[in-house]
Order: C-alpha cells, then sequence, then structure tokens
C-alpha cells in the first residue's frame, strides 16, 4: 500500500507544478493541458485505490 501511496504523492506533486507553469505562463495552452491530464491521472489513481480508513471505518 505505501508503494501506491507513493505514486499518489508523486502525481499529486505533479499536478501542482503543472498548474504552477499555468500560472507561470497562462496563455500557453500546452500547460493547460498538461495540467488538466496530471489532475485526470490522479483523480483516476484516487478512485482506484480508495482509502482504506474509510473501509476499516465502515
Amino acid at each position: 500500500m505505501v508503494i501506491v501511496q507513493d505514486r499518489v504523492t508523486e502525481q499529486g506533486r505533479h499536478v501542482v507544478a503543472m498548474f504552477e507553469a499555468c500560472a507561470a505562463a497562462p496563455d500557453d495552452l500546452g500547460a493547460a493541458a498538461a495540467a488538466d491530464e496530471a489532475l485526470r491521472v490522479l483523480e483516476a489513481m484516487l478512485v482506484a485505490q480508495p482509502d482504506p480508513r474509510a473501509a476499516a471505518a465502515g
């Protein structure tokens, strides 16, 4: 499970970096597309790997 968490953390950092690139160059559509894709990948990772604490609580 730690490996999955590390990958999610790494992808989250990538999302932040992509959005920082968008802020630095708001007219760069390529940066916006990269940020959108990075966020989509992170969302898919989170949906595929739900928080085990939620399952234990319910």
